[in-house]
This record gives structure tokens, sequence and C-alpha cells, in this order.
């Protein structure tokens, strides 16, 4: 018997872990091309902080930063640092935003969405089929 078997929702739980890599894989390749996931992990979790910030349009300064990830604030400025010289990120005074190159990608952004919309229709069609099946 599968351990599968007594994981609830096992089969909703698989189609969200795999969009989450494919989300990874997209975003990755499109801001880092060329390296891999684990060499990028803490410039992409300081990415999604900003560009969190940044379309609630209450854009972080860096101990916000740092505390919404669990990074020292040294290591989160480091790497702030790092993505403004590599045009990722703007600083405007003690905020930060998404450079308008990532900003307006929308080649990306369609790519990430077509993946949700994607993952969505499969989780819809395999509740309903486990509903049936109950």
């Amino acid at each position: 018997m599968s351990q599968l078997a007594n994981v609830p929702r096992a089969a909703e739980r698989l189609v969200l872990a795999e969009t989450g890599m494919k989300l990874y894989e997209v975003f990755n390749s499109t801001v880092f091309p060329g390296k891999n996931l684990a060499e990028v992990q803490e410039y992409a979790q300081i990415l999604g902080v900003v560009w969190l910030g940044h379309l609630h349009m209450r854009p972080l300064n860096v101990s916000k930063v740092a505390n919404a990830i669990g990074m020292p604030r040294t290591t989160a400025l480091r790497r702030l640092e790092e993505l403004v010289v590599a045009g990722h990120v703007k600083r405007v005074g003690n905020r930060f935003y998404l450079a308008d190159k990532i900003v307006n990608s929308t080649v990306a952004a369609d790519r990430l969405c077509k993946i949700i919309v994607e993952a969505a229709d499969k989780i819809r069609k395999t509740s309903k089929s486990s509903k049936v099946d109950t």
C-alpha cells in the first residue's frame, strides 16, 4: 500500500508542490538565467518580499525585508545591494522596489499565470473526482 494513501488530499498537495517548483523554475530562468535555484535561493526570497511590498504599495526597508525572511539585517543589506547592482532592485531612499525590467516583464508574468491556472484546473478536477469516490 502506498504511503500516499494516508496523506489527506494527496493529489491536490502533489499539484501544489509541482506548481511551486514550476513557479520557481520560471522565476529563476527569467531573473537568474544559467544559475540553479540553490545558488540564488536567498536572492529569490528577497526579491519575493520586495515584490510583495512593491505590489502592496508599501515598499520595504532593509529591516523589514530581513525580518520577513528571517535573515540577519547585514546579510539582507548585502544581498539587496548586490541585487541593485545587478539591476533587479532599485533603491529610493531607504526603501526597495523591483526594477522596471522585472516589473514590466510580461512574458514571465504570462508564463506564471498560465502555470497557476493549469494548477487550479488540476486541483478542481482532482477535488471533484475525490468527492465522487467518497
